[in-house]
């Protein structure tokens, strides 16, 4: 990248070409070439929207302001992970990364549709010739062995994302 002040110039700008409101848009920036002491890439969440609404059946309140069809939201880097990120490159003799990756994590529209990590819409459909109660979709099953992110903070070298953050489905 040759940038030392990549992680605070950098923007990642998104539409909403849906004719629905978006309340949840998520990504992970990794750097997959950084690792942390658990052998994680080193990843910073880049979030739209309230957490609730990784719950499928969560529904916007007054004070919900969604992405509207058709506006452009940019995403940039929390000031508390840009210090991170410095305290974290300092302290590991860590060089700026060569490499990064954006991977989608959800979306959701509010009105219990969205998609999921895998790119998978929900709510999912079940196969009617399953004798099973359900069945997940190839995709979801295939998503579900990613590690979350772990990403640069001030007061620790390493912090993971609760598993209450992260797009789980129970049928």
């Amino acid at each position: 990248m040759g940038n030392a002040e990549w992680l605070r110039d950098f923007e990642l700008q998104v539409t909403n070409l849906s004719d629905k409101p978006i309340y949840l848009v998520e990504f992970w920036l990794t750097l997959p070439d950084t690792k942390t002491e658990n052998d994680n890439p080193l990843a910073f969440i880049l979030r739209f929207g309230r957490i609730d609404f990784f719950r499928f059946n969560t529904r916007p309140n007054e004070t919900d302001v969604p992405l509207k069809p058709g506006e452009t939201y940019a995403f940039s880097i929390e000031e508390t992970f840009q210090q991170g990120w410095a305290e974290f490159k300092h302290r590991k003799n860590v060089p700026d990364p060569g490499r990064i990756s954006i991977d989608f994590v959800h979306l959701s529209f509010g009105d219990g549709s969205g998609f999921d990590g895998g790119g998978v819409p929900y709510p999912y459909k079940r196969d009617k010739a399953s004798n099973s109660p359900c069945r997940v979709p190839k995709e979801v099953g295939a998503n579900t062995k990613r590690r979350p992110p772990s990403w640069p903070s001030p007061k620790a070298s390493l912090r993971v994302i609760p598993a209450v953050l992260l797009p789980v489905s129970f049928f």
